[in-house]
């Protein structure tokens, strides 16, 4: 009868497996709840123009009517072609597309600093990179539960991630490809930054300044190293497709309709007002992040420095990271990384003149968990540098580790999924099922010959935003009298 040696190799990868199922369960957990999602507020604007105008005049209709979110308008008239039914599935769709740009992403730079790099451990750090987010984000359910919060935010994230993953795979070769191959990839370098400008004004800024900072990078190390001027031109490339994707979005005729709306200021602060306040808001947020979430982030941040010791006695490095301007780089990065934080929160002031609703917080939460990953992972590559952990029995490495992940698995994703589990399941099934009579008894007042409608309100979901109420009149009720193609609908 065969037998398994239980070795460190072996006892490391099983808990990397247990880790990542704990935290796939805490994770996924959202897109179960997801199914319980139904239209909301604008989700109705968009699906009615779909079915009054079609796909493609609705996209030329809102460019001229509301807002120059392009990438956004593409998707969510592209989901609103589906159905309502749609809804209930996209968080799940929308949940395995943003794991996958993390792995993809992290997957890229492993493979940028160390020699065959597993997989499963890059797995689990996009998996904790996720887990911090999902589970500090102050709604969650309005960037992963309604259908127009995803297409804005969440494929924000998505898309940006993607870009910059795509990024570190393919231009550290550019140089060595074919005249060919070189425009193909500019093309699809334009392309992609193009897209990512698209979603939101946050999602731009964002991207303007991210290509803007390493195309200024490049042009420094080009004077000061006298490197090759390759790379820059398709840094040049990136930042102009981000660039032209924020004058296309700004320059959209129905921006100025949607900046005449109530939540709009009519006079926006001066430049200094605007980064000082945006400086002050940006920096009391990433604090107050960091102490509320605490009980999620230290646990995590204690894993990835394990994580980071096994790696990096593990696999080999393919660069010097252990430079004597380490501390420098270090510090350039967190201060990028604070950067792009700030810049996240700069359109929202400027337009509102206050801290932006939590949903707009889905970017700079990711980039503030990217930060915090990426430093605990360092740590711990630096920690079995300083120690050389040779020297204690492997009995009590073993010991600790599986104690510490015993503690994080139990105590930590499933206890957190499971709170947030009875806490909420009933709101949001409760509120699919009122939903969804609620539809049934339209649609058969419209079979019979309605066109004023009455039905019942619904009070309370998960996701707190607009919906039908009393006053036909209501910006809500005229988008739902739009989509099911009525001439009022009331709710009692």
């Amino acid at each position: 009868m065969p037998t398994i040696k239980i070795t460190r190799k072996l006892i490391i990868k099983s808990w990397f497996v247990i880790i990542a199922i704990a935290l796939l369960v805490a994770i996924y957990l959202y897109a179960y709840m997801g199914i319980f999602s139904r239209y909301l507020a604008d989700d109705y604007c968009t699906a009615g123009s779909v079915k009054l105008l079609g796909f493609i005049q609705a996209i030329k209709t809102r460019r001229y009517s509301w807002d120059g979110r392009f990438t956004f308008t593409f998707l969510i008239m592209l989901f609103s072609l589906f159905g309502n039914k749609f809804s209930a599935i996209l968080p799940s769709i929308a949940i395995t597309a943003w794991l996958s740009s993390f792995y993809y992403f992290f997957r890229q730079i492993a493979k940028r600093f160390f020699v065959q790099p597993g997989k499963l451990p890059v797995f689990v750090v996009s998996l904790l990179v996720a887990f911090i987010i999902i589970y500090s984000i102050p709604n969650v359910a309005e960037n992963f539960y309604w259908m127009t919060g995803i297409s804005t935010y969440l494929f924000a994230v998505i898309f940006e991630v993607l870009l910059l993953g795509f990024l570190i795979q393919v231009l550290p070769e550019m140089g060595k490809r074919s005249l060919f191959k070189k425009i193909i990839y500019s093309i699809l370098f334009f392309i992609f930054s193009f897209i990512c400008s698209g979603n939101s004004e946050v999602s731009t800024a964002l991207n303007v300044v991210i290509f803007g900072i390493l195309l200024l990078i490049g042009i420094v190390v080009r004077i000061t190293k006298k490197t090759s001027s390759s790379q820059l031109i398709y840094l040049f490339i990136m930042f102009l497709g981000a660039f032209l994707g924020f004058i296309y979005m700004a320059t959209a005729p129905g921006n100025e309709i949607r900046n005449g709306g109530p939540l709009v200021l009519t006079a926006h602060p001066g430049i200094v007002e605007l980064f000082i306040n945006s400086l002050l808001i940006s920096s009391k947020f990433s604090i107050k992040w960091l102490i509320n979430y605490s009980n999620i982030i230290w646990p995590v941040s204690i894993l990835l420095v394990l994580i980071g010791i096994y790696f990096s006695s593990t696999y080999s490095f393919r660069i010097g990271f252990y430079s004597r301007d380490g501390i420098k780089y270090f510090a350039y990065y967190l201060f990028f990384m604070f950067l792009l934080v700030f810049v996240t929160l700069i359109p929202t002031y400027w337009v509102m003149g206050t801290f932006p609703r939590d949903r707009i917080l889905v970017l700079p939460i990711t980039i503030l968990s990217g930060t915090i990953v990426s430093c605990s992972f360092l740590l711990g590559c630096l920690l079995n540098k300083a120690i050389n952990f040779t020297d204690y029995s492997p009995k009590t490495l073993h010991l600790v580790l599986s104690i510490l992940c015993i503690y994080f698995v139990v105590s930590v994703p499933i206890n957190l999924a499971r709170h947030y589990y009875l806490e909420n399941i009933s709101v949001q099934r409760n509120f699919s099922e009122e939903w969804d009579k609620g539809n049934e008894q339209i649609m058969n007042d419209i079979n019979n010959g309605k066109k004023t409608i009455i039905t019942n309100t619904i009070l309370y979901n998960l996701v707190d935003i607009e919906r039908i109420r009393s006053e036909p009149d209501f910006w809500v009720n005229q988008c739902a009298a739009s989509y099911y193609q009525v001439d009022k609908i009331i709710g009692r």
